[in-house]
């Protein structure tokens, strides 16, 4: 038996991305173990570059997915006008511009100009139930430093994009024992769904993908 963290995903709106081509962003139906280690990464108050710490996180995470609720799939398109030579501020601190392209018309404003546009889609009204160890369990972080950080984190946390913030709190509760993710994910109570959707799904957990 092991101990097994929860994690209730739950949002109006989340993104379990995908690969993204070109401008179009799509979603998964379930967050895959990047996305899980991104989130536990942001409550620990990881930085971004730091990717050694990152990596060595994804390859100890062993969990599994069970859809609750699937939800609905929503796509919101996006805009923006830009302005040839404008530049803005990134999260490194630094201005960036972009460069010059045939793509840019003049414009009403007499500057060169572009729409730039993007389709995103979300998974909408979802609830979906993770659960996860740490394989080797010794070392930092531990499974209990990932639920405390998990409970109360070092940054906001949001489950895909930034507009996506949780409804509810991520840690559904203490870690319970169990032989396996699936195991755990078995013993979790199961939410109920909404009218006319199917829930209650699990996604075959990483562990029994790989042996």
């Amino acid at each position: 038996m092991a101990q097994h963290i929860i994690l209730q995903l739950e949002a109006p709106l989340m993104a379990f991305g995908a690969t993204m081509i070109d401008a179009i962003g799509p979603t998964l139906e379930f967050p895959i173990k990047s996305l899980i280690t991104g989130l536990i990464a942001n409550a620990l108050g990881w930085r971004r570059a730091e990717r050694e710490q990152h990596q060595h996180l994804q390859e100890r995470i062993v969990m599994g997915v069970r859809l609750d609720r699937p939800g609905t799939e929503l796509l919101d398109y996006q805009t923006a006008l830009l302005f040839e030579n404008e530049q803005g501020w990134t999260t490194r601190g630094i201005p960036e511009g972009r460069k010059k392209s045939s793509s840019y018309k003049r414009g009403r404003s007499g500057r060169n100009e572009l729409t730039h546009q993007r389709y995103r889609y979300y998974r909408a009204d979802a609830r979906v139930i993770v659960a996860l160890r740490l394989e080797p369990s010794e070392g930092p972080p531990t499974l209990d430093e990932v639920a405390n950080a998990l409970d109360q984190p070092a940054r906001p946390l949001f489950i895909g994009r930034k507009t996506c913030l949780p409804s509810a709190p991520l840690l559904a509760g203490p870690p319970i024992e169990a032989e396996s993710v699936l195991d755990a994910l078995l013993k979790w109570p199961l939410a109920e769904t909404l009218p006319g959707k199917r829930g209650g799904r699990v996604d075959l957990p990483t562990e029994h993908r790989s042996r």
